[in-house]
């Protein structure tokens, strides 16, 4: 959200979103091995995802270049309503 209110250009939009995710990835991995809490299953099905990620990569990038700015604009927004509202819907489904 922070991204989309600063009205980066897309380009710099998804550089700055990559990077904030691949340090959160690696952080994060980083924790859960210290945890002791990946097992052999979980590394396994990382490793087969592995070309699905790839696959998401580049219809991410023919993407953004058939996007225009506006386009773009309306799509991280309409995500970022999806992603809260599925949210919501969990919330509300634990709590019920």
């Amino acid at each position: 959200m922070l991204f989309t209110a600063r009205k980066l250009p897309k380009h710099r939009f998804r550089g700055s979103s990559a990077a904030y995710f691949l340090i959160l990835g690696v952080a994060g991995l980083g924790v859960l091995v210290y945890a002791d809490v990946i097992v052999r299953e979980n590394a396994l099905l990382a490793v087969a995802l592995v070309p699905a990620s790839l696959l998401g990569k580049v219809a991410g990038t023919s993407l953004l270049a058939r996007l225009s700015e506006e386009g773009f604009r309306r799509l991280t927004l309409a995500v970022v309503i999806l992603t809260g509202s599925l949210g919501v819907a969990t919330a509300a489904r634990a709590v019920f």
